[in-house]
């Protein structure tokens, strides 16, 4: 996008910012263009194209997350499958749909508790007893398995666990979660008055969502 609005550009280029595709028009079985509705008039409106890049991201929001906040996803909420659907009703296939993924999320907050950027630093994942239970350290369907069987049980919640770090680790852990992952973090983490060194963080679990990245569904 930013590419797109480059001087050199954008004189050759319309972007429309408030036009939501809701198909891919087909034509013998070629993609011809789209249709979209344009969300401050409320109008359709057609787009002919000789080609279609579908650029939606994941399927991160399927439904409701647990906390029952629309926003409150661990992917971009705004990324709840147009993309996969779009496709499809073009004549795509759709593969893998088996293939889901859940993430440890920090617990109220919309953000991963990066379980796999914090263990390679030598975070780990304990219940309230302060026990270490997770055999497989690497955000994998194993790992999610043992997490929701130990915040089900009367050893829940569980936290990330930091505060064994040097601080020179945890730098460079606070280096990556609040800027280059999500900024918010930090903001967040400082709401609360809670600080890597001196708190555990709490953890719970994201919703249901369809990833070709972190998943194998896809188009």
């Amino acid at each position: 996008y930013r590419v797109l609005r480059r001087r050199d550009i954008r004189d050759k280029v319309r972007i429309e910012n408030r036009v939501m595709p809701v198909r891919v028009l087909t034509v013998d079985g070629r993609a011809a263009g789209i249709a979209g509705f344009d969300t401050r008039s409320g109008r359709f409106v057609t787009v002919s194209a000789g080609a279609v890049i579908l650029a939606t991201g994941a399927c991160g929001r399927l439904g409701l997350p647990a906390s029952g906040y629309l926003y409150g996803t661990y992917e971009n909420p705004t990324n709840a499958g147009d993309g996969y659907a779009m496709a499809y009703h073009a004549g795509a296939e759709l593969s893998g749909i088996e293939c889901f993924q859940i993430n440890p999320l920090i617990k109220d907050y919309n953000g991963p508790a990066c379980a796999y950027v914090a263990n390679p630093f030598g975070g780990y994942q304990v219940n309230n007893r302060g026990e270490r239970f997770v055999d497989s350290d690497y955000w994998s369907g194993q790992m999610m398995a043992e997490v929701a069987a130990e915040i089900d049980s009367a050893r829940g919640p569980i936290y990330l666990k930091l505060t064994h770090l040097p601080d020179e680790t945890i730098s460079a852990v606070e280096n990556i979660l609040h800027s280059t992952e999500r900024p918010t973090r930090g903001t967040f983490h400082a709401g609360r008055g809670h600080d890597y060194r001196t708190h555990d963080v709490e953890m719970h679990i994201s919703e249901i969502g369809l990833c070709g990245g972190h998943s194998a569904s896809g188009v």
